[in-house]
């Protein structure tokens, strides 16, 4: 049987966070756990365009809350979504130089039963 991660020793690993746990001792890790992974996972799925309820979904979290606290996303993620905003705002001005505006426009007439 050939193993996808076998041990130095060719045998296959046996203990996920054994292996998980050696692999961070010999790169020389510190601070790092094996429940880690869950968020990097859930990070890189939102940041690359998963919605929060498909994240929730394969975490298999009865509430969305518990994924949006696994959810972190990066300084560049955040910027692009405050950029969002500039775009919104230049389509604005934009849309306020094409429209005529009715500064002296009578109001309605207010109805009464």
């Amino acid at each position: 049987m050939k193993c996808a991660f076998p041990l130095g020793n060719g045998k296959p690993i046996k203990d996920i966070k054994t292996a998980f746990g050696r692999a961070l001792r010999e790169a020389k890790i510190d601070d790092f756990h094996f429940h880690d992974t869950r968020h990097t996972f859930a990070s890189h799925l939102i940041m690359n365009g998963a919605t929060i309820k498909d994240v929730q979904e394969l975490l298999g979290h009865k509430d969305i809350k518990m994924t949006m606290r696994y959810s972190h996303l990066s300084q560049e993620h955040k910027k692009k979504a405050v950029n969002l905003l500039n775009k919104l705002t230049a389509r604005k001005e934009d849309m306020s130089e094409n429209c005529q505006i009715f500064e002296n426009r009578p109001a309605l007439p207010s109805v009464t039963p």
